[in-house]
């Protein structure tokens, strides 16, 4: 070839030589290239500062002939020398890189610091055709592509964020810098309802008897609990809790976690001794559970909310103990981020946890003084998920119905399978639950009350009573301008402590 290409061997700079021959040839050439690339004619002189986009190029109008060429950072930006008076520049990567050009006798006559960046005039011209009423402005950064300015909702944001990712490179990255006109702020109210009805049935006949035999023997029948107190002295029967004379009275049974209600007949005569201790039990039993937490954030925000404690537990560590805490209680945490139209999105976790002290673990402390020490177990209700609700909509996200039921026959075998007197020997227990659990979520978007005096409090209208109204009328709370000696204060209503309070909801 005649045209003369040179690369230093020093640095990473790369030099170009025009031979005047081919001038011509070369001028053709970057005419096509003028095709993939935008270039503009410009007039360079010393010391100047060229700024370009990545991909893009510009043609050079030299203020002197030059007859050498050459880039710092090849990486950053490519040159081309056309004619003596004619160089053409080309951004491939964003940075900042110097371009020098020597005249025929070596000398330095033009320096050029040429700052490569994103093409972010097409990404601005985007942005301002498809949000015109935003002011959002893109700057070039080294990691990639800065975003700064205002939006009016948490969704024009993300929006604008998504187009904005199609120019990036792929080891750019995008900051986003937007900021919100007016924050948009999400209440919710969460409602946990439960119901549960336990019924049980049980009953149970325990015999006690002791029969003479001879030759000293002494045969007996003992079935279900020993009906007896064992805690009087005993000589000849230690087993029935007494002896022929002074055979016990009869006691409730200790081990039950439900005592049951008993009736007894017992027949001693000195030598024989039959006792019938009969166990029977109804109960049925009703609770239910009603947690309200309300609860703000703004959009794209995360809040959490607990009204509950800590109960402490204790954990082996390094042949150690050491103890940690455990949250229970009501407890909300949400995350929203409001969409078009008010359309709200949330990601809700409320739960309702309380101690159960009979599902918990009992450790030995003192073996000596045989201490010990229940930890309580944690009964819980918890719902985790996401769904979209305009704003004042209602859905129910979780809901449980369960059903259990247990039925135990037990019975002396053979003398149980007796017609008519085996139900003598025989004991049945029957124990049914039934629970019942919803969960509504209900979000408004809602705007600051510019008049503090417009919030409520519960505690807005509550006046205690005097110790002569509590004794007398029966009142544990007055009104705000109540007569204590006026009786038509005892016509007035008691203050109702649940409804809206504190939010202008939209």
């Amino acid at each position: 070839m005649t045209i003369s290409t040179l690369f230093s061997n020093t640095g990473n700079s790369m030099k170009i030589k025009l031979n005047d021959q081919y001038s011509s040839r070369i001028g053709h050439f970057l005419g096509f290239m003028g095709i993939l690339f935008i270039m503009t004619q410009s007039g360079i002189s010393a010391n100047s500062v060229l700024n370009l986009e990545v991909g893009k190029g510009q043609a050079l109008q030299l203020e002197q002939n030059v007859s050498e060429l050459f880039v710092a950072n090849p990486e950053i930006a490519d040159v081309q020398l056309n004619t003596p008076s004619i160089a053409y520049i080309f951004g491939k990567k964003p940075g900042s890189t110097s371009v020098f050009a020597s005249d025929a006798s070596g000398k330095t006559a033009i320096k050029m610091d040429v700052r490569v960046t994103h093409g972010l005039s097409e990404l601005q011209q985007t942005i301002k055709a498809s949000f015109p009423h935003e002011d959002v402005k893109f700057f070039s950064i080294p990691e990639g592509i800065l975003m700064q300015g205002h939006v009016a909702s948490p969704v024009i944001g993300k929006n604008i964020e998504d187009i904005a990712k199609k120019y990036l490179g792929p080891k750019d990255q995008l900051m986003n810098r937007l900021s919100i006109s007016t924050p948009t702020q999400v209440l919710l109210r969460v409602k946990i309802a439960e119901v549960s009805r336990t019924v049980l049935n049980k009953l149970q006949i325990n015999w006690t008897s002791s029969l003479p035999s001879p030759h000293n023997f002494v045969s007996g029948l003992l079935t279900g609990r020993n009906p007896f107190n064992q805690t009087l002295p005993s000589t000849a029967f230690p087993n029935f809790g007494g002896n022929l004379t002074n055979p016990g009275i009869f006691a409730r049974d200790p081990s039950a976690s439900n005592p049951s209600n008993s009736v007894g007949i017992q027949f001693a005569d000195g030598t024989t001794t039959v006792a019938a201790l009969i166990d029977a039990l109804d109960q049925e039993g009703l609770a239910s559970i009603l947690a309200e937490p309300n609860l703000v954030a703004i959009s794209g925000e995360t809040a959490s909310f607990l009204a509950g404690g800590e109960f402490p537990f204790p954990v082996p560590q390094d042949q150690n103990i050491t103890i940690e805490f455990k949250q229970f209680g009501i407890s909300l945490s949400f995350t929203p981020t409001v969409l078009s139209n008010n359309l709200i999105n949330l990601r809700v976790r409320p739960e309702v946890s309380q101690l159960d002290r009979g599902n918990g673990l009992t450790f030995l402390v003192n073996a000596t003084a045989g201490s010990t020490v229940t930890v309580p177990a944690i009964k819980t209700r918890r719902a985790e998920t996401s769904v979209e609700l305009g704003s004042g909509q209602s859905l129910a996200i979780a809901g449980l119905i369960q059903s259990d039921m247990a039925n135990t026959l037990g019975g002396l075998p053979g003398f149980a399978d007796i017609p008519i007197l085996g139900a003598l020997f025989r004991s049945t227990q029957f124990q049914k639950n039934q629970s019942e659990l919803v969960i509504i979520v209900t979000p408004y978007v809602i705007k600051p009350a510019n008049n503090p005096a417009a919030l409520k409090l519960p505690t807005d209208s509550l006046r205690f009573a005097s110790n002569l109204e509590m004794l007398f009328m029966q009142r544990l709370n007055r009104t705000k301008n109540g007569n204590p000696f006026n009786l038509r204060f005892m016509d007035a209503k008691p203050i109702n402590f649940v409804g809206a309070a504190g939010f202008n909801v939209e």
